[in-house]
């Protein structure tokens, strides 16, 4: 893996790398390079071979913790699973000749990678695609140059979203019970709390939750301080689907943050806990499918993102129809431009990890992109680089098995472009030139640092050479050297 990550400076369109995959109408799923483009090759399309997709899929089946896996090296099967997928790819000639290249540059702006489904293959899709890993790199998803997402077809039209502080975030805590036990959502709101109190950007929340304690503990915290003149979070019981519906609307967040039970059956769904549902150890009574929630919650297209902290989001149902898709597309499909889901089961301890560790990073990467917004006017929003963190995180801790591959991020072709109304200030910890973490300098590198630096140099001074005649690219290699240089005599 490459050195730490620096500073990024102010680009407001970063590259991307974009494959696309798409069914024709006869013969096998194809594979061609979206973005960049520029490669002769990049339009001529790869076919995939089904049968050996059919034994990635077979490889993908890896046993989970128990007696089954004893002596299983969950690393190694990542790895080697991540670099059967790489090796897939770089049989294209344009991934050898484009993408290669770009993978083993540390870029002065991320070019996060995505994969596109031009037309949805349950099958290719069920592939841990976040495990892609490559040489000189290592796992994609861990890195924060190369954070993953997927992107799906949409008729949705808008490019730009304007904001005006503060940051909205409503949260739906209505994960009801299993038999044998209530789960509650103390967990994931001490995880938001922490998240939206330690923001340099302003956040007001609005909890909907299944436990009346808990929601009279989150309205007595909201007298605590004010955002924008009123409780920075306010609380109240969810009673029915209606009622659930009506106060995400009133609130109109930015972001929606759903936590309960999810199903990936013939039609998947979730399930959502009231206040009646509370205690009785079983799943919420409220059922919501994925165009439902969009049609009855975002009217106005105002929500950016939504988190989908349950089992089964990103997973499709056991159906061939639209009904179903996975949740998590559903919403993207029908207009929200980015959301989160996971692909299999997940324990409450997965998904309070989960929530503490991805709205830390997500609300920091935001408040770097609105400082680009206010110098520039607008900044191409990369969403999936809310995920890297957690993914680094969650593989240190549970290196036994491959939790840190279950959360997808699902997004659109088209750019998130975030502008500021130019009427409103930014806070003076987000105004142009304010010292933040980022701008306060190079931090004291270890031994570690260096190592890495110079393995990389090396590579970087091979590449001068290999790839001196493809246009552009000798001088991206070069300012990444003056880069290194810089950080080196710092």
């Amino acid at each position: 893996m490459r050195g730490p990550v620096r500073e990024r400076q102010g680009a407001t369109m970063s590259e991307r790398i974009v494959v696309a995959l798409q069914r024709p109408v006869v013969g096998p799923p194809q594979l061609y390079l979206l973005e960049p483009g520029t490669h002769g090759a990049a339009d001529q399309p790869l076919s995939l071979d089904l049968d050996e997709i059919e034994r990635l899929v077979a490889l993908a089946r890896v046993p989970g913790p128990g007696p089954a896996a004893a002596g299983h090296n969950q690393r190694d099967w990542l790895e080697a699973f991540g670099s059967a997928l790489f090796e897939k790819l770089m049989a294209h000639p344009a991934f050898e000749s484009s993408v290669l290249p770009l993978l083993r540059l540390n870029p002065e702006k991320s070019e996060p990678f995505y994969l596109y489904f031009q037309h949805r293959m349950p099958a290719v899709e069920a592939l841990p695609w976040e495990a892609l890993f490559a040489p000189d790199v290592g796992f994609l998803s861990q890195n924060h140059d190369f954070a993953m997402a997927r992107m799906l077809n949409t008729n949705s039209t808008k490019t730009e979203w304007l904001f005006e502080p503060p940051l909205k975030i409503a949260a739906v805590l209505g994960a009801g019970g299993v038999p044998g036990e209530s789960i509650s959502g103390d967990q994931q709101w001490a995880s938001l709390a922490k998240a939206a109190g330690g923001a340099a950007l302003p956040v007001r929340v609005k909890v909907l939750t299944c436990q009346d304690e808990l929601r009279d503990a989150i309205n007595l915290a909201g007298l605590e301080r004010e955002v924008d003149g009123a409780p920075w979070v306010t609380a109240e019981l969810i009673s029915d689907r209606d009622q659930l519906f009506a106060a995400i609307r009133g609130f109109a967040p930015h972001i929606l943050h759903v936590f309960c039970h999810g199903i990936a059956t013939t039609r998947p769904q979730l399930q959502v806990a009231t206040y009646r549902d509370w205690g009785s150890e079983e799943p919420g009574s409220i059922l919501i499918e994925g165009e439902q929630l969009k049609q009855n919650a975002d009217m106005d297209g105002n929500i950016w993102l939504v988190t989908l902290n349950c089992c089964e989001t990103a997973k499709d149902g056991a159906g061939s129809s639209s009904l179903s898709m996975p949740v998590a597309c559903n919403l993207v499909s029908g207009g929200i431009p980015v959301v989160v889901g996971m692909r299999e089961r997940i324990d409450d301890d997965f998904a309070n990890t989960f929530c503490a560790l991805f709205y830390e990073a997500l609300l920091d990467e935001l408040s770097r992109r609105l400082i680009e917004a206010a110098e520039t006017g607008s900044t191409d929003m990369h969403w999936a680089c809310g995920l890297f963190k957690v993914r680094q995180s969650m593989y240190e801790r549970r290196k036994a098995d491959p939790a840190w591959t279950l959360p997808v991020m699902h997004t659109r072709l088209k750019r998130f472009q975030l502008k500021l109304n130019p009427t409103q200030r930014l806070p003076a910890a987000l105004a142009p030139g304010a010292p933040t973490a980022a701008r306060a300098g190079t931090a004291t590198l270890s031994a570690s640092d260096l190592h890495e630096y110079g393995e990389e140099l090396l590579q970087l001074y091979e590449d001068q050479k290999a790839f001196a005649a493809i246009p552009g690219l000798p001088e991206r290699i070069q300012r990444r050297i003056d880069e290194i240089n810089r950080a080196l005599s710092a």
